[in-house]
């Protein structure tokens, strides 16, 4: 293959991509050992809590519960894990999703971005984009239930009085809808690659 003078677009975006996966991987492993190293003051996320129908006005009633800031003060350790798991599973899965994506625009950098390799990685990312965020959801959710287990009851409620619960998460379409894109992309340099060795088997 002759030399190439790599684009400064595609430098650009290969050295963004780079810089974007370093500082993921940096704060992940920050994260890692704030929460295992060291002794958090508090957790914060959101839940969702039934809305007191005494601040309603007379007529009106509530149809859905009032999503709020909730921390807890002086966690455990096993509620610092918990809590490190739901902060990680998506940061994961955008690191992944950022390797596959520097390995592209290295090959864009280099001139040659037509080859087996990245219709792998293009097939892989896009199954992470479905599946991965499918399961992320999913993890996501048994931790935040397993985090607010002993919480999910008001101690002076009745027994049959809903407590705290994690808060109704919003069903990924859009990463859903463009891993289905990617899949359709990766076809698209699949036949690139094809063309090409068609084109070098017949010079």
């Amino acid at each position: 293959m002759e030399p190439h003078d790599p684009t400064y677009a595609a430098t650009v975006a290969h050295r963004l991509t780079s810089v974007l996966l370093i500082l993921s991987v940096v704060f992940a492993v920050f994260m890692t050992i704030d929460a295992i190293g060291a002794d958090r003051d508090d957790i914060r996320f959101e839940a969702t809590a039934p809305l007191n129908e005494k601040l309603i006005p007379d007529g009106l009633y509530a149809t859905s519960e009032q999503r709020t800031g909730i921390a807890i003060v002086e966690p455990s350790a096993r509620e610092q894990r918990l809590a490190l798991g739901i902060d990680l599973l998506p940061l994961a899965l955008w690191i992944a999703v950022l390797w596959l994506l520097r390995g592209i625009a290295r090959s864009v950098r280099d001139g040659d971005p037509f080859v087996g390799a990245n219709v792998q990685r293009l097939r892989v990312m896009g199954g992470l984009l479905i599946l991965g965020v499918i399961a992320v959801h999913v993890g996501q959710t048994a931790l935040q239930n397993e985090l607010l287990e002993p919480y999910t009851r008001a101690a002076s409620a009745p027994l049959n009085t809903p407590g705290l619960r994690p808060p109704d998460g919003e069903f990924p379409g859009t990463p859903l809808l463009c891993g289905l894109g990617v899949i359709v992309l990766a076809q698209v340099f699949a036949h690139g690659v094809r063309l090409r060795e068609d084109v070098d088997a017949t010079i």
